[in-house]
């Protein structure tokens, strides 16, 4: 299953009446509650409820990120089973760079509601911004009732939901891709980027310093001076080091490597039954 909430309650409690195996994979939203913006499973109590009983009693927990495991423990004391740290994977066949890069700061998300907005670091992007009227940002996801939360200025351009070989162009395009979000489990759209070459800056949130490494720039304090530099530091990078963003993506979070974690994980559970008949 696939996020801990109200609907994996079912499924983990009849795994349990008939004695069969369940797995749960945490990402973001599942192990957290954002009170400032009413954000998580354990915002809400009912919801909080299924959750926690589905985090405490799922026989294997696997997490995008080791930040989920720890942040679930905040809320469930009683963890029982099996725990995996599976990372996301992707596709370095769908995602690359085959254009000049140019003076573009780029954030991608769904910007929709305020919720939203500030949870992916909608709001701070532009203040970011506003400090660096030299570059070019641009944010992709933004929808109509978005606009309207969003604060309009001259070097931050708004795109809508694009398809997916577009998105690419614009990933290829961009020289830093910036994720100033306050949660994440771990997010696609950093892995995309960088495999386009995109040299990242981002938060430390959850799975987004996994992410990077020391292949781009953490942000250490909300803080837009401190964002603002590490912005201009990556824009003056070598090409290079968006290269080397790439590298670490081919090393570490391929598609295969993330299925090769899951069969380790089930192969090694048949073994277990085989053996104790």
């Amino acid at each position: 299953m696939y996020f801990a909430d109200y609907h994996s309650l079912l499924p983990v409690l009849f795994a349990k009446l008939f004695k069969k195996k369940s797995a749960l994979i945490l990402a973001g939203y599942g192990v957290t509650y954002i009170p400032e913006l009413n954000y998580g499973s354990f915002a809400n109590p009912i919801r909080g409820f299924c959750a926690g009983y589905s985090i405490s009693n799922a026989d294997y927990l696997l997490p995008v990120d080791g930040s989920l495991i720890t942040e679930a423990k905040e809320w469930v004391q009683n963890i029982k089973g099996e725990i995996h740290i599976i990372p996301y994977g992707f596709d370095p066949q769908k995602w690359y760079c085959d254009t000049p890069k140019e003076k573009i700061v780029l954030t991608v998300g769904n910007f929709d509601t305020l919720q939203r907005i500030r949870r992916k670091g909608g709001d701070f992007f532009i203040e970011v911004a506003k400090l660096l009227p030299e570059y070019r940002f641009v944010m992709v996801g933004v929808t109509d009732s978005g606009r309207e939360l969003l604060e309009k200025i001259d070097n931050v351009e708004f795109i809508e939901k694009v398809t997916q070989d577009e998105l690419r162009k614009i990933y290829s395009k961009a020289k830093v891709y910036a994720q100033f979000s306050l949660h994440e489990g771990f997010p696609n759209v950093v892995g995309e980027a960088m495999l386009c070459e995109c040299i990242p800056v981002g938060s430390n949130a959850n799975g987004i310093p996994t992410e990077i490494g020391d292949c781009g720039f953490i942000l250490e304090n909300r803080d837009p001076a401190e964002a603002a530099k590490l912005i201009t530091k990556a824009m003056n990078s070598s090409d290079n080091f968006g290269k080397k963003a790439r590298e670490r993506i081919l090393t570490n979070f391929l598609p295969e490597m993330r299925e090769q974690g899951f069969l380790k994980v089930f192969q090694s559970d048949k073994k277990s039954e085989v053996n104790s008949k």
